[in-house]
């Protein structure tokens, strides 16, 4: 299962060790995402909506959070998502946008 590691960086933009995740529906995988220098959301959006049960997760600060696998998405079908970071003691937004692509 991809781990998807965010770095939120100096310019006040957030990037991941993965642009483009792609997880298996027929073997159950999920999407976890983790934040070493913060905590951050990970917000579904666009007409395609989610492949999973919901469409907004939060990561903790330091911590990691996963998706469960996927239930609604159709295999071949690709599913933008937006990261907003946070640092603790910094007010600044860290953004991204990021793709999972659902496969059989």
């Amino acid at each position: 299962m991809p781990d998807v590691i965010i770095i939120l960086n100096q310019d006040q933009t957030a990037s991941t060790n993965l642009p483009r995740v792609q997880v298996s529906k027929g073997r159950h995988e999920e999407v976890c995402w983790i934040c070493p220098q913060g905590a951050a959301t990970a917000q579904f959006k666009g007409a395609n909506g989610t492949p999973f049960d919901s469409d907004h997760f939060l990561i903790p600060f330091g911590g990691k959070v996963c998706t469960g696998p996927v239930t609604v998405g159709k295999p071949g079908q690709i599913y933008t998502y937006s990261i907003v970071g946070r640092i603790r003691n910094d007010a600044r937004n860290y953004v991204a946008d990021r793709e999972v692509q659902v496969d059989p």
